[in-house]
């Protein structure tokens, strides 16, 4: 069942003669939440506590959901506590760490990275750099502390297996002409009729993808989709002989600086989904069912079909138009409406009565979106690179395709953990040695750690090269 999670059995047999010359030195590492995307990441931690020497704490208020692979007592200490109301109780733990791994909603990495850089403690999270971590650079700098981030799957494995690609073409003199990036953690087996999506990682960033529109280059100049727009325009993309669709994922103008690349005239990074996916989803935008302002009452006698039916009768025009498309069942709205309750034969009791449009939308789709027993996840990514090298233009290719095992060990969440396991280890082993304060994984010492033994643990991408252009 596990096959791939703790690497080839020559890769483990290595580890294992390593161990009998050397005895490792106890390396404490402390890992706060454990959500759905943690449980590869906690199980790799815990498979080898011996052979690697960790000593290692798992911090979550909800711990006792995970999986029983996942609870090991004898291999690792679990505490029921939370970061903002056990505050002095935290303390105590994070500064006996070596380590600490943040799993938390990303809102909280910066609290968590505070109290790291207080007791002097390495700091790691698989999540964006938020403008209030970015604040930390030079005092953990100056700490000589790492705080690295940006290394899960998107983002994470997006930068490695990109900038490995660039950094090798460039060193064979080539000129990088244009970039995109695509990744989405989806179902494996569609149905081309439903919404075919299911919550593999954070739930509520999903309701919110999105939101500050999209940015990316398109003939040396720079396009903005917003929020309003971004899902309606969505673009056709196929892999390995599927179809998916894709949209603007945040601000790919940053990525000119970070990847190097200010030469170049096209640079796009986009989210993928199911074909009709984007195109719904704007319909519930539309009407205003995502929004995060006015906080919202219902009845207990609500249903989903009747928090459908406030925004259709205050909204008369946008209500017409959703109409229209719903009874022609363009890009299967009507299906995809029956799916999640919306229909007057599919509603269901609506399972919270106050909060935001996008609050109770979270909590109907937590239900119809739930992964089942029979669900397996499929974590694709694409990147489409154009250069020239010896004054002859090519184009290439380099895909990943990941399928989850079960609910609990998913594409996603194996896509997240071992990157963050590589980079643990490569913490431990002093790899990163004079980097200090806030990073990402986009310079060859930070990411070769962790591309170099990708294939180990199942994680092997395709290169594809056309002819000349």
């Amino acid at each position: 069942m596990f096959k791939g999670i703790t690497g080839s059995s020559e890769f483990k047999q290595a580890l294992r003669n390593k161990f009998k010359i050397i005895i490792a030195k106890v390396y404490h590492i402390c890992v706060f939440g454990s959500g759905k995307s943690s449980v590869y990441l906690l199980y790799l931690l815990q498979e080898n506590t011996c052979v690697e020497g960790f000593k290692l704490t798992i911090i979550d208020p909800k711990w006792q959901q995970l999986p029983k692979k996942c609870k090991q007592d004898s291999k690792a200490t679990f505490l029921s506590l939370d970061l903002l109301k056990d505050s002095e109780k935290i303390a105590l733990v994070v500064k006996n760490q070596d380590l600490v791994v943040s799993l938390l909603p990303p809102s909280l990495h910066a609290v968590l990275a505070r109290i790291c850089l207080k007791y002097t403690t390495h700091f790691l999270s698989a999540s964006y750099v938020s403008s209030q971590m970015q604040e930390l650079h030079t005092e953990a700098k100056n700490k000589r502390l790492l705080f690295l981030n940006e290394m899960g799957l998107d983002p994470g494995l997006d930068h490695i297996s990109v900038l490995e690609w660039i950094d090798r073409l460039k060193s064979q003199k080539a000129q990088i002409l244009a970039l995109s990036s695509h990744t989405g953690g989806l179902i494996a087996a569609p149905t081309g009729k439903y919404w075919d999506y299911k919550f593999t990682w954070n739930s509520r960033n999903v309701i919110e993808a999105g939101k500050s529109g999209g940015v990316f280059l398109k003939d040396f100049k720079s396009c903005y989709l917003p929020y309003e727009q971004l899902f309606a325009k969505s673009t056709p993309l196929q892999i390995q002989d599927q179809d998916f669709e894709t949209y603007a994922n945040r601000d790919s103008i940053p990525y000119l600086e970070k990847y190097k690349l200010q030469s170049i005239s096209y640079l796009y990074r986009g989210t993928l989904r199911h074909p009709d996916f984007c195109k719904a989803w704007n319909e519930l935008i539309a009407l205003g069912l995502t929004d995060t302002n006015k906080v919202l009452h219902f009845s207990v006698q609500s249903t989903t079909y009747d928090f459908l039916s406030y925004f259709l009768e205050r909204n008369p025009v946008k209500a017409r138009a959703f109409q229209e498309k719903y009874c022609q069942n363009f890009f299967g709205l009507k299906d995809k409406c029956a799916q999640i309750g919306f229909t007057s034969t599919s509603a269901m009791t609506l399972p919270l009565l106050k909060g935001t449009a996008a609050d109770i939308l979270h909590e109907i789709l937590k239900i119809a979106w739930k992964l089942t027993p029979e669900d397996r996840d499929l974590v694709v990514m694409r990147h489409d690179i154009s250069f020239e090298i010896h004054q002859k233009k090519y184009r290439a290719t380099r895909m990943l395709r990941v399928f989850g095992e079960d609910v609990y060990f998913t594409a996603m969440s194996k896509t997240v953990g071992i990157p963050l396991y590589l980079a643990i280890l490569a913490f431990k082993n002093g790899k990163y040695k004079g980097f200090y304060g806030v990073h990402i994984p986009n310079s060859s010492p930070l990411y070769l750690p962790i591309w170099k033994y990708l294939p180990n643990y199942g994680i092997d991408f395709i290169d594809e090269l056309s002819d000349s252009i």
